[in-house]
């Protein structure tokens, strides 16, 4: 299963992406910001929804800016590839339904082109 993750990975890693490229450390802060959570509780083990979620738009965004991979990005929240890629394939799915998810997102991503 573990190559099949990195094949993934790899596969998603070539797509092409905006310009900008933030380090995680860059934008884990926002994230928390914009959840109101503290960084530590996206490292912690743990399913409770608000943390997930954080998790899930770090990725996303993450990954869409060109900044990390998603080993990369789980690596750096304590969670393996295949936990990110799965919650990071299923975020779009839900912005139909969930208008603030999707505006979370862009406002996010938003922000990270005006730090640039």
């Amino acid at each position: 299963m573990l190559g099949k993750d990195r094949f993934l990975d790899q596969v998603l890693s070539n797509v092409l992406r905006p310009a900008v490229k933030r380090a995680l450390r860059d934008i884990l802060p926002k994230v928390c910001q914009v959840y109101g959570i503290e960084e530590a509780a996206l490292k912690v083990p743990g399913q409770q929804r608000m943390p997930s979620e954080a998790r899930a738009v770090l990725g996303w965004v993450a990954w869409e800016s060109g900044s990390a991979s998603l080993t990369e990005a789980g690596r750096y929240v304590n969670r393996d590839v295949g936990t990110m890629s799965s919650s990071v394939r299923r975020l779009p799915a839900r912005f139909p339904d969930e208008p603030d998810l999707q505006a979370r997102v862009e406002k996010l991503q938003a922000g990270l082109l005006e730090a640039s």
